[in-house]
């Protein structure tokens, strides 16, 4: 799509140098999220007097593979066995005149670390050997909270994350855990960006923004099981919040899969906002084989995936009503509405504005951009047009892994992922807005060696690579829809796009993020187990390489028009008579190639003080280098000389078009550092501490605590924002009604006759002496074992320091003197965000929960939070908000509410088996005929229940605070409610609690506000989404043929009750019409479910 980015998709050359550099480093220098995806065993051994019993020896072999370590034990009989993979062991232990004893069955995962201890009896080593124990169920060693799902978990999940949903959403079935309406997690009190996504260990692509993984990883066939570090993690980790992904591998035993699951629209219900089902067929497949080339010694593991989904999407928009797309507002004399003709002052007759004022353009657009209205009840403006938008979208998937034992002291593995996908349909929420395709093609690989020196000293190392390849197109090119309507002064051609509209109250358009980009992350890491005595220690390393190639079409290329009302006191009667509050035109910036290192290294170490007191202590280092553009093409802002600063190789790309009078330094001139125009922060260190102790004899009950500090990589979210300025250019545009004249009509809105009026620049820009945020973390936990079922009550607070915000440092005063250009601080320029430290956020939680896992009738898991998080920048999309805090004098207005955290979260997932038939308590030896009846049969269900989401009131049109703020955030009505007595989705929040700063009570129009000079008192998030309520049910029926080999046919039923979970209201109290209106259902990100009931059909064979 964009050759010049096409062909440096492959510079990477440079870096392979230094990886094989790094690679031979045991000590070097990471932003490596997980460092292994290992457990370990520890304990400790006494004889029955409970004295220790010092070199027993201790022999761990895995079942499936045959892989055996040995150790011995301490004089302190301590003993503790890092890094085994993943799996189910035997664990047997012997001493001179000793009874041996085996433990078998011992479940292992990733991250985990398993306690036992043993008692051994007076005997011999020909005794018979004692069978004795189980997995422990608690956390007993570490302060860590984490948590598990294995491959068995994951299959009997109610929750369907086939045809093309990946694996994260299950993230969301652990205590504390967030999501926001873009389906981004963060973990308890943690952010977004603190969230890290690994596949066995190696570093999973993120985008610059800091926002979750890309999905590359293996698909659900390949999955052993997904680990979550959630709480506390310790040095080896690098984020507060950890999700890794252990990939199968292959056994001494031969096994594999084939799968089918189905949908279609006659299995759905209807979404509560859509008049029938939309289209849907849906063909998900999948198909693994694993087993050993070389018994004990050489095992593969390889899947295939594939989805073909064909389906609608439901949406429900505000268009124009019928009357008013001819100029007829008379329905809002009724509200008390009064339009004003901006050209003579007077009201419009009847609030009718005659056709001969009706502006040509505004009809074409109309006409082009807005159907008429199809659904509700006449005179309805909120979600009055319904449809069902087609798309296409077809994956496919593919991983194979190989693991090879050299001896018992060498063991190397590699593995390799590849994802398809391409997408056709329509984007946004119009129908005449054409077609999009995405051509997206992703792969991420990692290779492993293992050595052990002694039964003591373990080292391994990894190294691996992640490419993201997306291109997103578009069928609709904007230059014709311009001509067609005859709008003046856009020379944009032959690039996908469209004019993108904000009109309050009205769904707006845009462009839809065209783009091309190509990512790729490589990286090393090396970890060293050493154990001595009482003491686990590790140290580990991890470089990583981050390029990010890519280029985005701004979404004003065939210009923005923003419409509130300000002239006539309908926003939408504005749009017709072609009358802009302002306008925006954008040059495409050239391509950018970013470019950035990150290295981190820690030690830590496990003391197991005695047999009921564990200690962790460690500490984590870590150098995040700015990131750069291999061409210059970046920029930053150095508000002492009031000139943008772009590094010193790029003066030579600046556009020729960018405004003469903005002045331009580079790098060396300012005295920034160049190439980064960002200082290299190395005082980074992040000490983490725990401990756990056991408060019964029998281990079944501990208390555990912890805390920690986590640094978070800000640099390529702060990167990709310093992308465009003067190598692309955007202008703005103010208009102005003088003596009935507007400065800025339709056709002609960017080149206003005889320049009465400038274009100006909006700017960004960042503090070059930024820290790197970070996170305390911290926590107490009492759990308690009971039978097979382990119950925590925890408390969890964090706070977050240092984190970015941006202020409007071209913005004045509040004053009662009327704005004027000669306000600005820099009058070459309407805004300039600047970004800098001193946000902060402050979480406080409750968190219960209860898990019985590996029974034989029922397992579960349920927690249920209580948490109450405040921050004045609130969590979204990426490392800061987009949008400026409302007055830059006065940041302590922002504290509030972090948006996408809710007050009360409860889940419950739960796997019933019937009790009878094969394996069961009932019945156990029936007759075939009599087992394919009553046998195997599993019920699953997982149920999700949450309180609201926050959001904030705001208004349009109007400048109370005289700053050219242009809306924010009303007043509150002194003593009114904020939600109506009979709350619904058509009048969720009360209207009448806000109003317009500075508007009279009787004034509706606002048509002579008060000059107040100042913002709105509303506080930030203070108002409440709907919460949710939702459960996914499945039904399964096993057919054994052998013990190893079956058939299972399963139902899902995706929000079985088809409960309606209802999204955000419009907030904008300058649309009363559409203001306390929620038109749209939101359920996929918050539960990992439908809006309404899906029903799936799946089949597969299991050997």
């Amino acid at each position: 799509m964009f050759n010049d980015l096409s062909r440096r998709r492959r510079g990477f050359t440079g870096i392979v140098p230094a990886v094989l550099a790094a690679a031979l480093l045991w000590v070097a220098p990471s932003s490596a999220p997980a460092q292994t995806t290992f457990g370990s065993v520890t304990g400790v051994i006494t004889d029955q007097s409970k004295a220790p019993i010092p070199n027993a020896q201790i022999t761990v072999t895995n079942r499936d593979t045959g892989f055996t370590r040995r150790q011995t034990s301490a004089v302190t009989g301590v003993y503790t066995i890092p890094d085994l993979a993943p799996g189910t062991y035997t664990v047997r232990f012997e001493g001179t005149g000793f009874n041996p004893q085996e433990r078998q069955g011992i479940v292992l995962d990733a991250n985990h670390v398993v306690n036992l201890d043993v008692q051994l009896g007076v005997g011999t080593a020909a005794s018979k050997i004692e069978v004795q124990g189980t997995t422990p169920v608690i956390n007993t060693e570490t302060a860590t909270s984490s948590y598990v799902k294995t491959d068995t978990e994951l299959l009997d999940s109610a929750v369907n994350v086939r045809q093309g949903n990946t694996n994260q959403g299950f993230v969301m079935y652990n205590p504390g855990v967030s999501v926001n309406d873009s389906g981004n997690y963060a973990g308890p009190g943690a952010r977004q960006i603190d969230t890290y996504w690994t596949n066995d260990g190696i570093v999973e692509m993120q985008d610059l923004s800091g926002s979750g993984g890309s999905g590359i990883g293996p698909d659900l066939e390949n999955v052993a099981e997904i680990n979550y570090v959630l709480v506390n993690a310790p040095a080896e980790f690098k984020g507060a919040t950890t999700v890794t992904t252990v990939s199968k591998s292959g056994t001494n035993l031969f096994h594999g899969s084939l799968y089918y699951d189905y949908n279609g629209s006659r299995l759905n219900a209807r979404d509560f906002f859509s008049a029938t089902v939309p289209f849907a067929v849906y063909n998900d497949f999948a198909a693994s084989i694993g087993g050993p080339i070389q018994k004990n010694k050489t095992f593969f593991f390889a899947d295939y995936e594939g989805s073909r989904n064909r389906a609608a999407r439901v949406i429900a928009d505000n268009t124009p009503l019928t009357a008013w797309r001819t100029g007829d507002f008379s329905s809002l004399l009724a509200k008390g509405k009064v339009l004003k003709n901006p050209f003579t002052g007077q009201p419009f007759a009847n609030n009718i504005i005659p056709p001969s004022l009706i502006n040509p353009v505004s009809q074409s657009l109309q006409n082009a951009l807005y159907p008429q209205p199809n659904c509700g009840a006449p005179g309805l403006l909120a979600g009055n047009w319904c449809g069902n938008l087609p798309r296409r979208t077809d994956f496919d998937i593919v991983d194979g892994r190989v693991d090879h034992y050299f001896r018992e002291r060498d063991t190397v593995f590699a593995r390799y992922s590849y994802h398809r996908m391409r997408v056709l349909g329509q984007r946004g929420n119009l129908p005449p807005v054409g077609t999009y395709k995405q051509q997206r093609n992703s792969s991420n690989a990692i290779a492993a060696y293992s050595h052990t020196f002694s039964a003591t000293l373990f080292n391994e190392i990894r190294g691996g690579f992640s490419r993201d390849l997306s291109d997103v197109a578009s069928t609709l090119m904007g230059d014709k829809l311009v001509s067609e309507a005859g709008l003046l002064g856009i020379t944009t051609a032959g690039i996908p796009g469209q004019p993108t509209l904000s009109i309050s109250g009205i769904t707006g358009t845009s462009s839809y993020s065209i783009h091309d980009k190509a990512l790729t992350n490589y990286e090393v890491t090396d970890n060293i187990s050493w154990t001595a005595g009482r003491h686990a220690f590790k140290f580990g390393a991890d470089y990583i390489r981050d390029g990010n190639n890519q280029n985005y079409l701004p979404n004003n290329l065939y210009g923005s028009f923003n419409f509130k009302g300000r002239y006539t006191g309908s926003a939408y009667a504005d749009f017709l008579l072609g009358l802009p509050q302002t306008t925006g035109l954008s040059n495409p910036a050239p391509s950018s190639y970013l470019r950035g290192n990150l290295w981190s290294f820690y030690a830590q170490d496990q003391y197991k003080a005695n047999q009921r007191l564990t200690l962790t202590y460690g500490v984590r280092y870590e150098l995040s280098q700015p990131y750069h553009d291999k061409f210059g093409r970046s920029f930053n802002y150095d508000p002492a000389a009031g000139a943008l600063v772009v590094p010193d190789a790029g003066l030579k790309f600046i556009n020729p078009l960018f405004p003469a009078n903005v002045k331009i330094l580079t790098a060396s001139q300012a005295g920034y550092p160049n190439p980064s125009l960002l200082q290299f922060q190395k005082n980074n260190i992040y000490p983490r501490v725990g401990a756990a102790y056991k408060l019964t004899a029998d281990g079944k009950t501990v208390i555990r605590a912890g805390y920690g500090i986590y640094g978070n990589t800000i640099y390529g979210t702060v990167a990709r924002n310093m992308e465009g300025g003067p190598f692309g250019g955007s202008e703005t545009f103010f208009n102005s009604i003088k003596n009935g004249v507007p400065l800025l009509s339709f056709p002609n809105v960017f080149v206003p006759e005889a320049g009465q009026v400038a274009a100006f620049q909006s700017a960004s820009g960042f503090n070059p002496n930024l820290k790197v945020p970070y996170l305390q973390q911290w926590n107490v936990t009492l759990e308690r074992q009971i039978g097979s079922v382990g119950i925590s009550v925890a408390y969890v607070g964090s706070h977050a320091v240092n984190l970015l915000y941006g202020r409007n440092i071209n913005q004045p005063a509040p004053s009662t003197t009327p704005f004027s250009i000669s306000a600005l601080p820099n009058p070459n320029f309407d805004a300039i965000t600047w970004f800098e430290n001193g946000a902060s956020q402050k979480y406080n939680s409750l968190q219960v929960a209860a898990a019985k896992r590996l029974g034989k009738s029922v397992n579960f898991s349920a927690g249920w939070t209580w948490a109450k998080d405040l921050t004045d920048q609130s969590d979204n999309d990426w490392v800061f908000a987009d949008n400026p805090i409302q007055n830059q004098f006065d940041r302590r207005a922002e504290w509030g509410n972090n948006a996408y955290t809710p007050r009360h979260r409860f889940y419950a997932d739960a796997v019933f088996s019937l009790p009878f038939g094969r394996n069961q308590h009932y019945l156990n030896h029936m007759p075939r005929l009599a087992e394919g009846l009553l046998g195997g049969w599993r019920l699953s269900t997982v149920v999700t229940l949450q309180t609201g989401q926050w959001f904030t009131p705001s208004f349009d049109g109007f400048d109370p605070s005289n700053t050219n703020t242009i809306g924010g955030r009303p007043d509150v009505v002194a003593g009114a409610r904020l939600y109506p007595a009979n709350r619904s989705i058509n009048n969720w929040f009360n209207v009448a609690a806000f109003k317009v700063p500075g508007c009279p009570d009787n004034d509706p129009n606002c048509s002579n506000p008060d000059n107040i000079g100042r913002f709105g008192n509303a506080g930030v998030n203070i108002l409440q989404t709907p919460g949710m309520k939702n459960m996914d049910l499945a039904l399964m029926k096993e057919f054994h043929i052998s013990e190893q080999k079956f058939v299972r046919f399963q139902t899902t039923f995706s929000n079985a009750l088809n409960h309606p979970n209802f999204g955000y209201p419009d907030g904008d109290i300058s649309s009363p019409d559409t203001a306390p209106v929620i038109t749209s259902t939101n359920a996929n990100y918050l539960s990992g479910s439908s809006s309404a009931r899906v029903i799936n059909f799946s089949l597969r064979l299991q050997f």
